[in-house]
């Protein structure tokens, strides 16, 4: 809990530090391309590394986003030179940006849902994801993005569902204009 405690501190005061060197609002563009990075070091259980790639067709004066959600999984079980699976997460996102006419930052939320593939698709039909974050502005058309991130892997058969949750950092790259 004090790790999430002092992580959402962090954010608040990036949110508060960050300036925004001539940034453009959300409302200007019409796609978002994000990629995020998450590592998790679960002691003597597994050592966990995701990327998620995010694309999103912005509309809605800049609050909304529609698009979808890629993620790939690499679970090492044990310790060094133990097993190891891979996972592809693939579905459609919906993202909500709290302050899109913002030029330093803007908080969102974010819902996922969708199949899972490689390996884990042995033990899982579909995942659930949300989130919520924040986007620092670096520009006209870059940020950095920060989002506690929950999701939910649902079992096959008899094969309990799983959950996780983290903290997970990246960058959007923002284009094309309205």
């Amino acid at each position: 809990m004090k790790v999430l405690r002092a992580a959402l501190l962090c954010v608040v005061c990036m949110v508060l530090l960050v300036p925004a060197v001539s940034a453009s609002t959300l409302g200007s563009k019409s796609n978002e391309l994000a990629f995020d990075l998450s590592y998790v070091d679960t002691k003597d259980l597994s050592k966990d590394t995701t990327l998620t790639g995010h694309w999103g067709w912005i509309f809605g004066k800049g609050y909304s986003e529609l698009g979808a959600l890629v993620q790939y999984q690499k679970v090492d079980f044990g310790p060094s030179g133990g097993s190891s699976a891979t996972a592809s997460l693939l579905g459609p996102e919906y993202t909500f940006n709290f302050m899109p006419d913002s030029k330093a930052a803007t908080l969102f939320v974010s819902v996922a849902i969708g199949t899972v593939g490689g390996d884990l698709n042995d033990f899982f039909d579909t995942f659930s994801d949300v989130g919520v974050g924040v986007k620092l502005f670096a520009g006209d058309s870059a940020a950095i993005r920060v989002r506690l991130f929950a999701e939910k892997l649902k079992g096959k058969d008899n094969f309990d569902d799983q959950d996780s949750s983290g903290l997970e950092a990246g960058v959007s790259f923002f284009f094309g204009r309205k």
